[in-house]
């Protein structure tokens, strides 16, 4: 077991954070996380860019929601939350590194953001995933989000399937 697998283990602390776009460590690391993963299995598209470049503009003054989760007070996950319709969200930009993978971090920011959804009377929540993402398919599964085979409004060419919460 590594130093930093036992210093994780010890604390056992994952702080969930909203984004502030004055740290300029928020905007690097929802970029960073988010195009990582993209880049290991896929293609980064113009879209990604476009939302990644700027969070602030494409999700924050659009009324959606970012979070961040933190071990040892290093950033290690993200997720994101857009409205679409008056009570209806995207779950979007979620990704945690994969170091800090097995620690609950993401499940600790689906649960978080969730909340969130539940707080504005979302009745909706859907995402845009890709079948050859298990581990994501299952946490999404877990929260009891259900398949549904034809992408929804999707805007990446990667998702070939889409899942919905009904709150």
């Amino acid at each position: 077991m590594s130093t930093k697998q036992k210093t994780i283990e010890k604390t056992k602390a994952i702080e969930i954070i909203e984004f502030d776009n004055a740290d300029p460590e928020h905007a690097r690391a929802f970029y960073e996380l988010n195009a990582k993963w993209i880049e290991k299995y896929f293609k980064i598209e113009d879209i990604d860019i476009k939302v990644l470049s700027n969070p602030q503009k494409s999700i924050i003054e659009k009324k959606g929601y970012i979070l961040f989760a933190k071990i040892n007070n290093k950033i290690v996950g993200t997720v994101a939350l857009s409205p679409t319709k008056k009570d209806e969200y995207e779950l979007h930009k979620f990704a945690v590194n994969e170091n800090f993978q097995g620690y609950g971090a993401g499940k600790e920011l689906i649960e978080s953001i969730l909340n969130i959804a539940k707080q504005h009377r979302a009745k909706n929540i859907y995402l845009s995933c890709n079948t050859m993402l298990h581990k994501a398919l299952s946490i999404y599964r877990k929260f009891g989000f259900i398949d549904s085979y034809t992408p929804k409004n999707t805007k990446y060419k990667r998702c070939d399937i889409s899942m919905e919460l009904s709150l």
